[in-house]
């Protein structure tokens, strides 16, 4: 019987292994980041590398490497950053995507808080130079580049999201360009 209960207990185990090494491999991750995410960014990549920068924010590099019949050509479509947010004890998750130039080409809010999607696309095109401060008055929104407008009745989180988009356009500012 004890025998046979080991028996049991080890097949077991190795079904659990055989079913959750392909599930643990394709939840790839680092610092939080996966690459369904960094996916959800760049829906067309088929090649995700993780990576760290030399201040340790991890993000991810997005590619199309194609079919692989030769006569495709690498494309880089850029980075993804993640970033945690915390407004009144709720933890938002925010990825940046950057292109290659450094503008913003997506941002994904993940959390408790709606985030409306016409706040989030003006961020849209944006780099460091451009700035994503957001307005506080009209008379900011007379400007160009203007500055953002806050979500309404949110301007707490809208403030808290731009400076994590500063961040990351700051951390992304320092890394070295993708070569093909």
């Amino acid at each position: 019987m004890k025998n046979l209960n080991m028996f049991l207990g080890l097949t077991v185990l190795a079904i659990l292994i055989s079913v959750l090494s392909p599930v643990t491999a394709s939840a790839q991750t680092i610092d939080k980041l996966t690459y369904r995410e960094c996916n959800m960014v760049f829906p067309w990549a088929d090649d995700i590398q993780f990576l760290q920068t030399k201040g340790g924010d991890s993000y991810c590099t997005a590619w199309f490497r194609g079919l692989g019949g030769g006569e495709d050509v690498p494309e880089f479509f850029g980075y993804v950053f993640v970033r945690d947010i915390f407004v009144e004890g709720e933890q938002i998750k925010l990825l940046v995507g950057l292109k290659p130039d450094g503008r913003i080409a997506k941002l994904k809010v993940f959390g408790a808080y709606p985030v409306s999607t016409e706040f989030l696309s003006e961020f849209k095109g944006r780099s460091l130079t451009d700035g994503v401060e957001i307005a506080s008055g009209h008379e900011d929104l007379l400007y160009i580049p203007s500055k953002i407008r806050a979500i309404h009745g949110e301007v707490e989180l809208s403030r808290k999201i731009s400076a994590a988009v500063k961040q990351v356009l700051i951390s992304a500012s320092d890394m070295p360009k993708q070569a093909e």
